[in-house]
């Protein structure tokens, strides 16, 4: 983890820009008003290595220092539905440390659909204290509306209450650590501020398990609770318009509405990001 003591006079200075743009443009049309979710690459969502890898996903080959290389890459259990699933109500960036010469055509592979609205790179990192940090205020999003996903505590040092952090993967098959971050995130899409649910739920750069069973618990509470108020008001409306009916339609119409049924619901890494220079 970096020295933090000039980490307040860096935030300032990333947030005082000048005439310099955000990273990120303006939302898809089919995105607008969501919050947006940034991804890491490297240890998140992949694996990779210049060592040859059995059973390797994706074999890309990338130039360095003049010559072909070949990067072993392993995708993470359960990536495809993941960026499926976080497609349908977040805008998704792809946010690494790494170079864009081996991130950009990985994505290509990894996202063919373009679900990532966005891709960035190392270039678009802050370099302090010897590490590349992700600062959020430079995206041009609300903060109260964005999320990272990361496995690395340095990457969103800056922004510690935005981070949903990840379990390191390397290898393992039986992984489920997008499908349990998936559910948080679902949750998370419907908050006004996820700061506030980070906070709470976020334990030294780790979930707490009490904390997270207690906020899916109480979400699906306020979530059903809405739902029957919802359907309330519905049938509220409905009833009153056909009170107002004609005297010889009324009996009918509130017999019929009666009679319907309303549900109930209850090695360490390689370190790509800094090692293909």
């Amino acid at each position: 983890m970096p020295q933090v003591n000039n980490l307040i006079q860096v935030q300032e200075s990333n947030q005082n820009y000048g005439t310099q743009s955000y990273l990120l443009g303006p939302q898809r049309a089919a995105e607008a008003g969501r919050k947006t979710l940034v991804l890491d690459l490297d240890e998140t969502l992949v694996h990779s290595s210049f060592k040859p890898v059995e059973n390797a996903d994706i074999m890309l080959p990338v130039e360095i220092d003049g010559q072909i290389c070949t990067i072993y890459v392993l995708v993470r259990p359960f990536v495809a539905q993941f960026l499926k699933q976080m497609h349908k109500i977040f805008e998704l960036v792809i946010f690494t440390a790494s170079l864009s010469k081996y991130a950009e055509p990985l994505m290509q592979t990894l996202d063919p659909q373009k679900m990532c609205s966005y891709l960035l790179f190392r270039e678009h990192c802050t370099f302090f204290s010897n590490a590349y940090v992700k600062d959020l205020t430079r995206l041009g999003r609300p903060m109260k509306d964005v999320i990272i996903v990361d496995n690395s505590p340095t990457a969103y040092l800056f922004q510690p209450e935005n981070a949903m952090p990840a379990v390191s993967w390397y290898d393992d098959p039986n992984d489920t650590e997008l499908n349990r971050i998936a559910t948080l995130l679902e949750r998370l899409s419907l908050e006004d501020d996820v700061r506030k649910v980070i906070r709470t739920v976020i334990q030294n750069n780790k979930i707490d398990p009490r904390q997270e069973q207690l906020y899916l618990a109480s979400s699906t509470h306020r979530r059903e609770k809405s739902q029957r108020a919802d359907r309330r008001t519905k049938h509220s409306k409905l009833t009153s318009s056909n009170v107002q009916a004609a005297p010889d339609q009324q009996p009918l119409n509130i017999q019929k509405m009666h009679n319907k049924q309303y549900p109930q619901e209850n090695q360490p890494s390689i370190a790509f990001g800094h090692d293909l220079n």
